[in-house]
C-alpha cells in the first residue's frame, strides 16, 4: 500500500500536549483534528521545574515522618524513664517535669545549660535519681548523624559537610580534654558567646556517653539501673529500622525477559558503557572526510577509560596524537567528554595501591559489596576488612566511596553476551543485532494496552520516565478513542516535541548552546545597529545570520577570495549573497551550516550545484578548498567537497531521516504504536509506524498557509492557541517520501517563481486548506482533569490560638523575622515602638539585619530584636485534640459547590465553598466529599474547582468553552477561553480575548453550564 493512500494518523506527542490529525488519503479528506493538554495553563515544559511535582511532597512527608518518630521515640524514652522511677509522673514535658527543671536550676545554677552539665557530673559524681532520668532524657532529645549507603548523591554532598564538622567538633572535645559530648558543651562552651546547637554530631558520640552515664551511676544505683532496663533504654535510643527493599522497583531489561536492569555502579556496566561509546567514535578531516580509529589509537584509548570519571577530548586527541584539524564527529554537536569508568576513578582515589594491584575479578567482587550494602558506612568497613583484608584506614574510605546511582538500560546478563563483541571492535546496535536480531514481531492487537502490560512492556521496556510515562498514557487513550470510532489506520505519523525526546542532561547541555548562540546574535546586532543606524531590536534575523557568516569566512568570499567590506555586504546593491552550499532544492537543507556567503556573479554561475559541480573543474578549486580549510568547520568542508556519489546517498539518507526518528523517546512512541500492526512494520513487511524529524512539517505548514488558520495577521506560528497542535499533526499525517519529493521539487522551482526557498506548493486536493481551517476551528481542545485531593491543605505555618478583634474579625499570632514583618502588625506595644523607632533611623525593614533594634530590660540589659510576633487576620483550622490542637489557616478552596436557590422572588445561584482541609475531613470520616443535600429549595447544579470547563456566552456574544482557572471562596471567577494557551498575564492585558470575572451566580444566571471534553473533543454533559 502506498504511504499516500488510506487513513492517516498524524500525532504531535509533546510533554504536556498531544495533537491529531486523522487524513484519508483515498477520498481527499480531513476526517478529524484534536487537541489533549494534560495539565491546565501549561503547553511546554518548564525546565526550571525539572523535577516531578511529587519530589516536594515527598520531602514534606519525610521531615512529618521524621518529627513523628522523634517524638514517638522521646514519648517512649520519657515513659521508660517514669517507670524506671527516674522522672516525675504526668505528661512528658508537662507542669510536673517543669517543676523538676526549676528545682534542678536552683540547685546547680546554670540555667542555660543545666542539662549538659548535669551529663558532664554523671560521668564523675553521684547523681539522684530524678537528676540521672533528666541528664539521659537530654540525651534523647537527639542522637546525631549515622551515615547511610543508601542516601543519593545529594546526601553524599551534604554527608562531606556533615561530616567535616563532626570532624572538627571531635577534634575541639579532644583538644580540651572532655569525654563526651555533654562534658564538652556542659564545661567548655559559653552560651552567650557561642552557640551549643546547630553542630554536626555522630550516633556514637552519643552511644558513648549513654554507655559512660550508665556505667558510672550503676556503681551508685545497681537496682535502680539494672541491666534489662539498659538494654531497653539502649534499644530505644539507637535502633535504626533499615530502608526498605526498592529492588522491585528496578525496571526490566529491554532486551532479556525477566532480568532486571543493572545497577550503572558495576564495573561491568561501566566498562560496557565506554565501549559502546568509544566502539562509535568517528574522526573527521578538514576535508570532511570521517573515518574509524586504528587498531592502536583504540588500544591507547581503552586504556585511558580507567583514568577518570570522564575524558576530555581534547585530552584524548593529544594521547592519540592526532594531526591538526582532526577531530571527533561527536565534538560538532557541542560534546567535549567522553565517558569514563567513574567506579573505577573513585575507588583507585579512595584505596590507592589497595585498588590497582588487585585483579578485576577481586575489583568487581568488592563493588558488588559496597553496592549491596545497606547498612551504615562504619558496618560496610568493619565488613570490609573482614572480607577483603583491608587496613581500618582504606576500608573506611572504601566505604564512604560515592558509587554511580541508578542502573543502566539492560541487565548484566545481556552486557556479558554483547562484551566480546564490543571488544573486538563492534558498534552496540551492531552487537545487539547479531545476538538479538530484529524487533520481534507479535501478534496485533485491537487496542493499545496499558503501560503496565506484559506485552507493553516487552515491546518497549519498563519506561520510568514520568514524563514520557504521562505523555505515553494520554497518547494511549487517544489513539484507542480513535480507532473505536473511525477505525484502526493505515499508518502512523509521529513527531515528538523537542522537550520529550531529549533527557535532562541533554536539554540542559542544549541550552547551554543555545544560550551562547544568542549571545553571539545579541553582539552581532549591536554591530550593525552601529552600522545600519536602527536599533539593535530592529534589526533582522537574516542580517543577523549574514553578519555571522562574514564573520565565519573571515571577511572573505570562499568562491572568489575577494575581500568583503560590511558595505558590500548590507544595502540594497549588495555584492555578497547569502548562499546554500549544497543546493535547497536538494537537501532542503537551511541551516546555518549549510550556509556561507558568495560574490553575486558566481552566484549565478553556481545555481542548483554543489560547489564541486560548479567548480571542481576550474583552476580555481584548489584555493576555494584552502579557504574553507581556514574556517575549521569539517560540517561546510565536507559539503564543499561533496562528489556525486555522496550527494546521492546524501539526498537518500536525508529523504529518510524525515520519516525515521531514531532517539530514545521517539522509538518507544513507535514501538508502543507499533502494536497495532504487530510491530512497526506488519507481517507483510510494510511499514506502518513513522517517526518524522526535521523541519519539513514546518515548511508544508508554511506553503500550505496552514499556519494562518490561528494567526491570520502573521507572519509565522503561533502558539497563543492550543489548537496549533492540531496544525502541525495535519503536517505530520501529510509528511510521507512522496511529499518530501514533491517539496524538494517545489525548491527547485523557487528561483523561476521569483520566491526565496520554493516555488509553489500546490495543495494535495481542491480545497485542503479550507478543509483543515474548517476542522481545526471547530475543534474543543480536551482537557484532563486534576481531581485528586491533594496538594497543600494550609500554610506551612502553625499559629497560635485564634482570638476575637474588632469588628467581628478572628486574628491569629505567629512569629517572623522583623526583616519581613510590618511593623503596624507587631503585638506587643514596647517591640513595635522599638521596632518602628529603628526603622526610621535606618531607612527600611530590610536594613534592619545586622542593626537590630533593642529592648532594654530594667536591669539595662538590651536585648536584640530579630523575631517578633505579629497579628494574622484569618479563620484558623485546629488540627489535633486537646492540648496537641496546632491551628492553621486554609490556603486553598478544594471547589465550591453551586446550587440553585429558589427561596427568593428571583431565582439565583448560590455557592458553597470547601477546602481542602474539609475536603479531606469528609473523606476520612467517610462521608461524600461533593455535598448534594441541601435546603428544601436548593437544588445542587454541580462542582467547580480550577480546571474545569464551563460551557458560556460571555456578555452576549458567542457560545464558547471557557477555562476555569480560578474559583474563590467568595464565589468570583477567571475563566479565559478554553483554546486560549497563553500564560495568565498575557491574557489579562489582551481586551478582546482575555481574562472573564464573573461571578457563580451571574455566569449561571446567564446560562453557563458545566462540560467536559473527550479525548476525541466531544462536548459533554457534565453529571456531578
Amino acid at each position: 500500500m502506498s504511504i499516500d493512500k488510506g487513513l492517516v494518523l498524524g500525532i504531535d506527542l509533546g510533554a504536556n500536549s498531544l495533537g491529531t490529525a486523522l487524513i484519508n488519503w483515498s477520498t481527499q479528506e480531513v476526517v478529524f483534528t484534536g487537541v489533549r493538554i494534560f495539565k491546565a495553563g501549561v503547553d511546554k515544559l518548564d525546565e526550571s521545574k525539572e523535577a516531578s511535582r511529587a519530589v516536594e511532597r515527598r520531602t514534606s512527608r519525610l521531615m512529618r515522618r521524621q518529627t513523628d518518630r522523634r517524638r514517638r521515640r522521646q514519648a517512649k524514652i520519657y515513659g521508660l524513664l517514669q517507670r524506671g522511677g527516674m522522672l516525675p509522673a504526668g505528661e512528658r514535658g508537662g507542669a510536673e517535669f517543669q517543676v523538676l527543671d526549676r528545682a534542678l536550676t536552683a540547685k546547680f545554677g546554670y540555667a542555660e545549660k543545666m542539662p549538659y552539665r548535669l551529663r558532664a557530673m554523671a560521668l564523675d559524681s553521684k547523681l539522684e535519681p530524678m537528676e540521672i532520668g533528666r541528664a539521659l532524657y537530654h540525651l534523647a532529645q537527639r542522637r546525631g548523624f549515622q551515615s547511610n549507603r543508601k542516601a543519593g548523591v545529594k546526601a553524599d554532598e551534604d554527608k562531606g559537610k556533615v561530616k567535616s564538622g563532626i570532624g572538627e567538633l571531635a577534634a575541639k572535645m579532644a583538644a580540651t580534654g572532655a569525654r563526651t559530648v555533654g562534658e564538652y558543651f556542659g564545661l567548655h562552651v559559653d552560651p552567650k558567646e557561642e552557640r551549643i546547637r546547630s553542630r554536626y554530631t555522630h550516633r556514637s558520640m552519643y552511644e558513648k556517653e549513654f554507655d559512660a552515664i550508665w556505667a558510672a551511676q550503676s556503681d551508685y544505683w545497681p537496682m535502680l539501673l539494672a541491666e534489662p532496663l539498659r538494654k531497653e533504654l539502649r534499644q530505644a535510643y539507637f535502633h535504626q529500622r533499615p530502608l526498605r527493599d526498592q529492588s522491585d522497583k528496578v525496571g526490566r531489561c529491554d532486551l532479556e525477559a525477566g532480568e532486571k536492569r543493572a545497577p550503572m555502579g558495576l564495573l561491568e556496566v561501566q566498562r560496557f558503557r565506554f565501549f559502546s561509546a568509544a566502539n562509535n567514535l568517528r574522526l573527521i578531516d578538514t576535508s570532511g572526510n570521517e573515518f574509524g580509529l586504528a587498531a592502536e589509537q583504540r588500544s591507547v584509548l581503552l586504556a585511558m577509560s580507567l583514568q577518570g570519571e570522564k575524558l576530555e577530548l581534547s585530552k584524548i586527541k593529544k594521547k592519540l596524537k592526532l594531526a591538526d584539524g582532526i577531530a571527533f564527529t561527536i565534538e560538532r554537536g557541542g560534546e567535549k567528554n567522553l565517558p569514563g569508568n567513574p567506579t573505577a576513578a573513585r575507588m583507585g582515589k579512595a584505596m590507592g595501591r589497595d585498588w590497582t594491584d588487585r585483579d578485576m575479578a577481586t575489583q568487581a567482587e568488592m563493588v558488588r559489596f559496597l553496592l549491596a550494602q545497606a547498612g551504615t558506612d562504619e558496618e560496610a568497613a568493619a565488613e570490609l576488612r573482614a572480607s577483603f583484608g583491608l587496613d581500618e584506614a582504606t576500608a573506611k574510605a572504601a566505604a564512604e566511596v560515592p558509587l554511580p546511582e541508578g542502573y543502566y538500560s539492560v541487565s548484566l546478563a545481556v552486557i556479558r553476551k554483547l562484551m566480546p563483541l564490543l571488544e573486538s571492535g563492534m558498534t552496540y546496535a551492531e552487537a545487539r543485532a547479531q545476538i538479538y536480531g530484529a524487533v520481534r514481531q507479535t501478534e496485533p492487537v485491537a487496542l493499545l494496552p496499558g503501560l503496565d502490560d506484559e506485552l507493553v512492556k516487552s515491546a518497549v521496556g519498563d519506561i520510568r520516565n514520568p514524563i514520557v510515562l504521562r505523555a505515553l498514557s494520554e497518547f494511549r487513550k487517544t489513539v484507542n478513542a480513535i480507532v473505536r470510532k473511525y477505525g484502526k489506520p493505515d499508518f502512523i505519523h509521529i513527531e515528538l516535541a523537542r522537550d520529550i525526546r531529549r533527557g535532562v542532561e541533554e536539554r540542559s547541555r542544549l541550552g547551554q548552546k543555545n544560550r551562547e548562540r544568542e549571545g553571539e546574535r545579541a553582539k552581532a546586532a549591536e554591530a550593525l545597529s552601529a552600522h545600519l543606524g536602527r536599533p539593535a531590536d530592529h534589526i533582522s534575523r537574516r542580517d543577523i545570520e549574514k553578519y555571522l557568516l562574514w564573520q565565519e569566512c573571515g571577511f572573505q568570499c570562499p568562491y572568489s577570495g575577494r575581500q568583503i567590506s560590511i558595505g558590500a555586504l548590507f544595502g540594497d546593491n549588495a555584492f555578497f549573497h547569502v548562499e546554500h552550499i549544497v543546493p535547497f532544492s536538494l537537501s532542503l537543507d537551511d541551516s546555518f551550516d549549510n550556509k556561507t556567503l558568495c560574490y553575486h556573479e558566481l552566484n549565478s554561475v553556481k545555481r542548483d550545484r554543489t560547489p564541486w559541480e560548479a567548480f571542481g573543474a576550474t583552476g580555481d578549486w584548489e584555493a576555494m578548498i584552502e579557504r574553507v580549510k581556514k574556517w575549521d568547520k569539517p560540517r561546510k568542508m565536507r559539503r564543499f567537497t561533496m562528489t556525486e556519489t555522496e550527494k546521492a546517498t546524501m539526498l537518500e539518507e536525508f529523504s529518510t531521516k524525515q520519516l525515521n526518528d531514531t532517539r530514545y523517546a521517539s522509538r518507544l512512541a513507535a514501538q508502543y504504536a507499533g502494536l497495532l500492526y504487530g510491530g512497526t512494520s506488519d507481517a507483510e513487511g510494510t511499514k506502518r509506524v513513522y517517526t518524522c524529524s526535521g523541519p519539513i512539517t514546518a515548511y508544508l505548514r508554511r506553503e500550505w498557509d496552514l499556519e494562518r488558520i490561528l494567526n491570520p495577521s502573521g507572519p509565522g506560528k503561533s502558539r497563543d492557541d492550543h489548537r496549533h497542535h492540531a496544525v502541525d499533526a495535519v503536517a505530520i499525517a501529510m509528511c510521507s517520501q512522496g511529499m518530501v519529493q514533491r517539496l524538494s521539487e517545489a525548491a527547485g522551482r523557487a528561483m523561476v517563481a521569483g520566491r526565496r526557498r520554493f516555488g509553489v506548493l500546490e495543495q494535495p486536493w481542491l480545497g485542503f486548506r479550507e478543509q483543515v481551517a474548517e476542522k481545526v476551528l471547530a475543534t474543543a481542545v480536551s482537557l484532563k482533569p486534576e481531581y485528586k485531593l491533594q496538594g497543600a491543605m494550609h500554610d506551612q505555618t502553625l499559629y497560635g490560638r485564634p482570638r476575637k478583634g474588632g469588628a467581628g474579625k478572628t486574628f491569629v499570632h505567629v512569629r517572623k523575622p522583623v526583616t519581613g514583618a510590618k511593623p503596624e502588625e507587631i503585638v506587643d506595644r514596647r517591640v513595635r515602638e522599638a521596632v518602628i523607632a529603628k526603622i526610621a533611623e535606618v531607612g527600611s525593614a530590610k536594613k534592619l539585619e545586622g542593626n537590630w533594634p533593642v529592648l532594654v530590660q530594667k536591669g539595662g540589659k538590651a536585648i536584640p530584636i530579630r523575631r517578633v510576633r505579629v497579628r494574622v487576620v484569618g479563620n484558623p483550622v485546629g488540627l489535633g485534640k486537646g492540648a496537641k490542637v496546632r491551628w492553621v489557616l486554609p490556603n486553598s478552596t478544594h471547589h465550591v459547590e453551586v446550587v440553585r436557590n429558589e427561596s427568593g422572588k428571583k431565582v439565583k445561584f448560590d455557592h458553597y465553598a470547601v477546602t481542602t482541609i474539609e475536603a479531606l475531613r469528609r473523606k476520612v470520616e467517610g462521608t461524600p466529599i461533593v455535598r448534594r443535600e441541601f435546603g428544601e429549595r436548593e437544588t445542587f447544579i454541580c462542582t467547580l474547582r480550577a480546571g474545569d470547563v464551563l460551557e458560556a456566552r460571555k456578555e452576549g456574544g458567542e457560545l464558547a468553552l471557557w477555562l476555569v482557572r480560578t474559583v474563590r471562596s467568595l464565589g468570583s471567577m477567571e475563566l479565559n477561553l478554553l483554546s486560549d494557551a497563553r500564560v495568565k498575564g498575557d491574557i489579562a492585558d489582551d481586551k478582546s480575548t482575555g481574562l472573564w470575572q464573573p461571578t457563580v451566580n451571574s455566569a449561571f444566571g446567564a446560562g453557563a453550564r458545566k462540560v467536559t471534553v473527550s479525548h476525541l473533543g466531544e462536548v459533554l454533559a457534565s453529571h456531578d
